[in-house]
């Protein structure tokens, strides 16, 4: 979902196109996107819409994350600035000063030290995870999250700002269960975060807000090998505002993995996945928006595209389980893992006429 309160009734989309990780700008189509950002009717928050008719097929947006970081599973496989993983079984270029991230060549090494790797992040990380030997990767993955989160402050105030953005449904009070659930592990994160990041102070209420909207707004990003599980999480300043429908109209596609000079091209991406749910498998389609094909750090996008004729005013919507999921685990999913319901024309059609697999369990 997208942005709580004060919205704008319809507007063009702007892009926070340069993130921590990466320098480079996405081309757009001549008249832009055909998407707008407005209220939802059916979710909390913000959604896409049509700015226009778009046709079976066609890209709707392209976009670089607002905010990436390795799962901690991952972190000796997965390059902390490229995002590819290593062709070998581990990377052989770990940073010396905090051991916590590597990278996939010396060229990403000496390039994360002014973008994706900073002197503050690599201190901070060195910091909080010696303690942390004990926690699961899970909530590990959190704290490095939460140190990129947190460092836009200073070092990207935009996209800062581009994150808070971005709804979360445990920001209404009525939901305050999520409060009694997680209080433990915001204590404990608390506690592991450095009290100054970069020289300015951490609020809980900051840290408490990143964890919600990475909670509701990441999309994981899946291996490429033959047992999936996470590399990395990104957010998206517009993507991650496309609300969910169990029969979606559009399917996202990822080019993480795409050898450098063919990164129009998704060059075997790993498959994708919104949050912690299962997979969206990538597909092998060039993209025909322009996207600064063959340029480093490219890859990083995410592509959305249409997958029927979609009408001027209509919603966007994407899966963020898998098509696959029956009925009774989307409604037990969801609102664990997303904070609603799902009341959409499938869930509608499954709850009166249960799929015969589910009468049988």
């Amino acid at each position: 979902g997208g942005s709580p309160a004060n919205e704008k009734a319809a507007k063009q989309p702007r892009m926070h196109e340069e993130t921590a990780s990466s320098r480079v700008q996405l081309a757009q189509p001549a008249g832009g996107w055909p998407i707008e950002v407005r209220k939802s009717a059916t979710a909390i928050g913000q959604g896409l819409f049509a700015a226009r008719n778009v046709s079976a097929g066609e890209v709707i947006l392209e976009e670089l994350p607002l905010l990436i970081h390795v799962d901690d599973m991952a972190k000796h496989e997965t390059c902390s600035h490229c995002f590819r993983m290593a062709s070998g079984e581990k990377l052989v270029h770990m940073c010396a000063a905090c051991g916590e991230v590597g990278f996939c060549s010396q060229a990403c090494m000496d390039a994360a030290a002014e973008s994706s790797h900073t002197t503050a992040e690599c201190t901070a990380l060195k910091h909080s995870l010696r303690e942390t030997s004990e926690w699961t990767d899970e909530d590990r993955s959190l704290l490095r999250m939460l140190i990129k989160a947190l460092l836009l402050r200073t070092q990207n105030p935009e996209g800062w700002a581009g994150l808070q953005g971005l709804a979360a449904p445990w920001d209404d009070p009525s939901l305050a269960t999520e409060e009694a659930v997680e209080k433990d592990r915001h204590a404990r994160l608390l506690k592991a975060v450095p009290e100054t990041l970069d020289g300015r102070v951490v609020l809980e209420s900051e840290m408490v807000g990143c964890i919600r909207r990475d909670r509701c707004n990441a999309m994981g990003i899946l291996s490429r090998h033959g047992v999936e599980y996470l590399r990395a999480a990104a957010v998206y300043t517009v993507a991650s505002r496309i609300n969910h429908s169990c029969a979606p109209n559009t399917a996202r596609l990822d080019f993480f993995d795409a050898p450098p000079g063919q990164q129009g091209r998704s060059g075997g991406a790993g498959g994708s996945a919104r949050g912690g749910g299962a997979s969206k498998g990538g597909s092998s389609c060039k993209s025909e928006a322009g996207g600064g094909e063959g340029r480093e750090g490219t890859n990083l996008r995410v592509q959305l595209r249409a997958l029927a004729d979609i009408q001027k005013g209509d919603e966007f919507h994407m899966h963020y389980l898998s098509m696959m999921a029956p009925f009774s685990h989307r409604q037990e999913r969801l609102p664990l893992e997303y904070g609603f319901e799902c009341v959409c024309e499938r869930c509608s059609l499954d709850a009166l006429y249960p799929p015969e697999e589910e009468e049988d369990e």
